[in-house]
Protein backbone atom coordinates (compact mmCIF):
# COMPACT_ATOMS: atom_id res chain seq x y z
CA UNK A 1 0.00 0.00 0.00
CA UNK A 2 1.34 3.69 -0.97
CA UNK A 3 0.13 6.49 1.11
CA UNK A 4 0.78 9.93 0.42
CA UNK A 5 0.63 12.03 3.47
CA UNK A 6 -0.06 16.48 2.55
CA UNK A 7 1.37 18.83 4.76
CA UNK A 8 -1.29 21.39 3.87
CA UNK A 9 0.98 24.07 4.68
CA UNK A 10 4.77 25.11 2.78
CA UNK A 11 7.02 24.42 5.78
CA UNK A 12 9.62 22.00 5.08
CA UNK A 13 10.92 21.39 8.41
CA UNK A 14 7.17 20.60 9.53
CA UNK A 15 7.27 18.07 6.45
CA UNK A 16 9.76 16.29 7.90
CA UNK A 17 8.36 16.03 11.36
CA UNK A 18 5.18 14.65 9.86
CA UNK A 19 7.25 12.26 7.37
CA UNK A 20 9.11 10.57 10.20
CA UNK A 21 6.15 10.05 12.73
CA UNK A 22 4.26 8.50 9.63
CA UNK A 23 6.87 5.98 8.67
CA UNK A 24 7.31 5.25 12.69
CA UNK A 25 3.54 4.11 12.49
CA UNK A 26 2.72 2.45 9.63
CA UNK A 27 2.73 -0.97 9.06
CA UNK A 28 4.64 -3.57 7.45
CA UNK A 29 4.09 -3.11 3.26
CA UNK A 30 3.24 0.15 3.58
CA UNK A 31 5.06 3.13 1.55
CA UNK A 32 4.58 6.46 2.85
CA UNK A 33 5.84 9.94 1.06
CA UNK A 34 5.32 13.28 2.61
CA UNK A 35 5.32 16.74 0.78
CA UNK A 36 3.93 20.01 0.94
CA UNK A 37 1.28 21.16 -0.60
CA UNK A 38 1.48 22.90 -4.34
CA UNK A 39 0.61 26.43 -2.75
CA UNK A 40 -0.64 27.68 0.14
CA UNK A 41 0.71 29.62 3.98
CA UNK A 42 3.99 28.48 5.56
CA UNK A 43 1.84 28.46 8.63
CA UNK A 44 -1.70 27.59 9.37
CA UNK A 45 -2.87 30.51 12.07
CA UNK A 46 -6.15 31.06 10.90
CA UNK A 47 -9.41 30.71 8.62
CA UNK A 48 -7.35 32.73 6.08
CA UNK A 49 -4.63 30.22 6.11
CA UNK A 50 -6.94 27.56 6.17
CA UNK A 51 -8.53 28.35 3.25
CA UNK A 52 -5.10 28.88 1.10
CA UNK A 53 -4.40 25.71 2.47
CA UNK A 54 -7.75 23.95 1.50
CA UNK A 55 -6.68 25.20 -2.26
CA UNK A 56 -3.04 23.97 -2.24
CA UNK A 57 -4.19 20.45 -0.70
CA UNK A 58 -6.95 19.85 -3.15
CA UNK A 59 -4.35 20.39 -5.81
CA UNK A 60 -1.40 18.09 -4.12
CA UNK A 61 -4.14 15.50 -4.25
CA UNK A 62 -5.58 15.93 -7.73
CA UNK A 63 -1.69 15.63 -9.27
CA UNK A 64 -0.76 12.03 -7.33
CA UNK A 65 -4.41 10.51 -7.04
CA UNK A 66 -3.16 7.67 -9.14
CA UNK A 67 0.13 7.02 -7.52
CA UNK A 68 -1.42 6.14 -4.39
CA UNK A 69 -3.76 3.82 -2.65
CA UNK A 70 -4.86 6.03 -0.20
CA UNK A 71 -3.98 9.95 1.51
CA UNK A 72 -3.67 11.83 4.61
CA UNK A 73 -4.05 15.16 5.48
CA UNK A 74 -1.76 16.16 7.93
CA UNK A 75 -3.27 19.09 9.70
CA UNK A 76 -5.53 19.28 12.64
CA UNK A 77 -8.16 21.70 10.72
CA UNK A 78 -8.74 19.32 7.61
CA UNK A 79 -8.39 21.59 4.82
CA UNK A 80 -9.70 20.71 1.89
CA UNK A 81 -10.95 17.16 3.21
CA UNK A 82 -13.96 17.19 1.86
CA UNK A 83 -13.08 18.24 -1.59
CA UNK A 84 -10.33 16.26 -1.15
CA UNK A 85 -12.97 13.21 -0.95
CA UNK A 86 -15.00 14.48 -4.10
CA UNK A 87 -12.33 13.85 -6.21
CA UNK A 88 -11.26 10.53 -5.33
CA UNK A 89 -12.98 7.41 -4.44
CA UNK A 90 -10.04 6.03 -2.57
CA UNK A 91 -9.70 7.09 0.99
CA UNK A 92 -9.19 10.44 2.47
CA UNK A 93 -8.33 10.69 6.29
CA UNK A 94 -8.10 14.08 7.92
CA UNK A 95 -5.67 14.13 10.66
CA UNK A 96 -8.04 16.48 12.93
CA UNK A 97 -11.28 14.20 12.41
CA UNK A 98 -9.39 10.92 12.91
CA UNK A 99 -8.01 12.49 15.82
CA UNK A 100 -11.22 13.18 17.18
CA UNK A 101 -13.03 9.76 16.57
CA UNK A 102 -10.08 7.95 17.88
CA UNK A 103 -10.82 10.16 21.27
CA UNK A 104 -14.11 9.50 21.51
CA UNK A 105 -13.19 5.91 21.62
CA UNK A 106 -11.02 5.78 24.54
CA UNK A 107 -13.11 8.21 26.46
CA UNK A 108 -16.28 9.76 27.02
CA UNK A 109 -15.24 13.13 25.69
CA UNK A 110 -12.10 15.01 24.93
CA UNK A 111 -10.29 18.07 24.73
CA UNK A 112 -9.25 19.91 21.59
CA UNK A 113 -6.15 21.93 22.60
CA UNK A 114 -4.23 24.55 20.22
CA UNK A 115 -1.32 26.79 20.43
CA UNK A 116 -3.52 29.90 19.43
CA UNK A 117 -6.24 31.46 20.91
CA UNK A 118 -7.89 32.64 17.62
CA UNK A 119 -7.36 29.07 16.64
CA UNK A 120 -10.53 28.01 19.28
CA UNK A 121 -14.00 29.45 17.55
CA UNK A 122 -12.41 27.62 13.93
CA UNK A 123 -11.82 24.37 16.14
CA UNK A 124 -15.40 24.64 17.81
CA UNK A 125 -16.66 24.92 14.41
CA UNK A 126 -14.86 21.76 13.41
CA UNK A 127 -16.26 20.10 16.12
CA UNK A 128 -19.38 20.82 15.31
CA UNK A 129 -19.50 19.86 11.70
CA UNK A 130 -18.06 16.23 12.34
CA UNK A 131 -21.16 15.75 14.83
CA UNK A 132 -19.23 15.46 17.60
CA UNK A 133 -19.91 18.58 19.90
CA UNK A 134 -21.56 16.75 22.71
CA UNK A 135 -18.67 14.93 23.37
CA UNK A 136 -16.45 17.53 23.39
CA UNK A 137 -15.66 18.38 27.03
CA UNK A 138 -13.22 21.77 25.90
CA UNK A 139 -11.50 23.54 23.39
CA UNK A 140 -8.45 25.49 24.68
Amino acid sequence: MKILVINPNTAELMRQQIDEGAKMYAGPGTEIVTICAASGPRSIEGEFDVALAAVGTLQTLIAHEKEFDGFVVACGQDPGLYACREVTSKPVIGIGEGSMYMACFLGHKFTSMTALWRMVPLMETIIRKYGLWDRCASVR
